[in-house]
């Protein structure tokens, strides 16, 4: 099936939905039989927001209550993403896909002509049918961008559609404005420019056959790809084929981080119901497993956002968040977090602040990720009986946390690679 007749209809997921007058009873027994969330619509169908069954049992928690009032229930509402059922593809790839880490919505509904409620989108159908069918030329901007090697778009009436910015670094001051569509298959290498390249072209006709009829473009489009003789060929063709390798890491990680992210909520928050005794008393057996499903849980959740964050650090899209925070606050809260692995490695730590300054503007999330990896390093290569000591000073109009440990340290040979 080409992507010419792929619309967002064929990424469908049937959902749950339930009117606005919606009582609490009716949310628990929904998602007791294993829903995670619910669609609200009104009368004519229309979605108005998603309520997911996390956010649920957070509420209940809070209240100790299986019974929440209508302006509770409503307060559980969240919004979400309505788009035409009739989108193509392409066009969600080009104008939504990319934008999913900066929404705040990750719910996706899809509507008929009328508005009416198709379904929710199922994100790792559609990324699958992204990274597995030939993406049209618009999109292929943004790929172009990441290939290590000078790539152009052509059309075959010589119009140049794109240049990615190695071909503009190195190439572009060199060709003229208008070039004819047998420019490159009349020359094998350009008028040696720089005495460092020798560059070869290679044309590849690409398939746009499945762009839909209101993408208004030539049908006929090459894609221009520069070779410098010099380099060695084995080392280029490697750069190539890590390009469309790193593009589906990206996707496989973003499905399976959600497959794992899913059920693992429902574990901590239904731990955290019977680890609170809402629904009955626990003997102490009962209590120490249930308390150590839920720690246990939590434990892997964080784990699972440090890969996500360190992903989005990879790709250069880590959002900082900066905001007002107190030192002495953050740093008696990361004492505690550790105090417990302090014990059981008999180590001693010591804090120590040497600064008057009292207030910071930093990303505490941030700050305290990095401390606390520092602090279980230290931790985890520190012999029992060894001293970990975590000191804030300013130096040269920095503020710095030096840590320092009895541990085994970094062999010589090794500290030139940090």
């Amino acid at each position: 099936m080409s992507n010419s007749i792929l619309s967002l209809q064929h990424f469908l997921e049937p959902v749950v939905d339930i009117g606005e007058d919606v009582n609490c009873q009716q949310l628990i027994t929904i998602f007791q039989s294993g829903i995670n969330q619910v669609i609200i619509v009104n009368g004519a169908r229309e979605p108005l927001g998603v309520i997911y069954a996390y956010s649920l049992l957070a509420r209940f928690l809070q209240r100790q209550s299986f019974n929440l009032s209508r302006a509770e229930i409503n307060s559980l509402i969240e919004p979400l993403t309505i788009l035409p059922g009739r989108m193509s593809l392409v066009k969600y790839y080009t104008d939504f896909v990319h934008h999913q880490e900066q929404s705040n919505y990750y719910c996706f509904a899809v509507v008929d002509n009328n508005n009416h409620l198709l379904g929710i989108l199922n994100q790792h159908k559609i990324l699958k049918a992204i990274a597995l069918h030939n993406l049209p030329e618009n999109n292929l901007l943004t790929i172009l961008e990441k290939i290590p090697l000078p790539v152009m778009l052509q059309t075959g009436l010589g119009k140049i559609l794109a240049q990615n910015d190695q071909w503009r670094q190195q190439i572009s001051d060199y060709l003229p404005e208008t070039i004819k569509p047998d420019y490159f298959s009349a020359i094998k290498s350009l008028p040696n420019p720089t005495p460092n390249y020798h560059w070869e072209f290679s044309k590849v006709p690409l398939d746009l056959d499945t762009i839909p009829a209101d993408i208004d473009i030539e049908k006929l489009v090459w894609l221009i790809l520069a070779n410098d003789l010099k380099q060695e060929p084995e080392l280029v063709t490697k750069k190539v084929d890590l390009v469309p390798l790193t593009h589906l890491k990206d996707e496989f990680f973003l499905a399976i981080t959600h497959d794992i992210k899913s059920p693992l909520t429902s574990i901590i928050c239904l731990s955290s119901l019977l680890k609170e005794q809402k629904l009955g008393k626990l003997n102490p057996r009962q209590y120490r497993y249930v308390e150590l499903i839920h720690d246990s849980g939590r434990k892997i959740m964080t784990l699972v956002n440090e890969l996500v964050d360190l992903n989005r650090l990879e790709n250069g899209e880590l959002a900082i968040s900066l905001e007002s925070m107190q030192i002495d606050a953050i740093c008696q809260q990361i004492s505690t977090d550790i105090q417990e692995k302090l014990t059981d490695s008999q180590l001693e730590f010591s804090l120590e602040i040497k600064t008057k300054i009292k207030t910071i503007k930093a990303d505490e999330l941030r700050l305290r990720q990095m401390l606390s990896h520092l602090l279980d390093n230290a931790i985890q290569f520190t012999p029992p009986g060894g001293k970990i000591s975590l000191t804030i000073n300013l130096w040269q109009n920095w503020l710095t946390f030096t840590l320092l440990d009895t541990g085994t340290g970094i062999s010589e040979e090794l500290q030139k690679l940090i």
